[in-house]
């Protein structure tokens, strides 16, 4: 399976991006430098500001765009706070899976300014 990371927010998600990196290829996966021929689009996020949340919430429906038949994951700590909201928003997607995937959080835990 080829994926991409998309890396949004602090240095700790840079960090966690190269290690989601890493963990995947030593599993197998490859890494696709086009988004576009990616199968799994992860987008490493934050949600610290509502800029952040504004970014990431463009950045998926752009991918989304880009490579409709791509799995959106989300991962971050905007992925914690943010899960329901994420999971709803409009995204192109073939057949009924509408939506991105929250994934997991970071260990970092910030709170989404409001």
């Amino acid at each position: 399976m080829l994926f991409h990371i998309i890396t949004l927010g602090c240095k700790i998600n840079q960090y966690e991006s190269q290690a989601i990196a890493e963990s995947l290829e030593k599993r197998g996966f490859k890494h696709a430098a086009d988004p576009a021929l990616a199968q799994a689009i992860i987008i490493n996020s934050c949600a610290v500001t509502s800029r952040a949340v504004r970014d990431l919430k463009k950045t998926c429906r752009q991918v989304s765009r880009s490579n409709p038949r791509a799995r959106i994951i989300i991962t971050g700590c905007a992925a914690q706070v943010l899960e329901k909201e994420l999971s709803q928003l409009r995204l192109r997607r073939p057949g009924s899976g509408e939506g991105a995937f929250p994934a997991q959080g970071s260990s970092h835990g910030h709170s989404p300014e409001r």
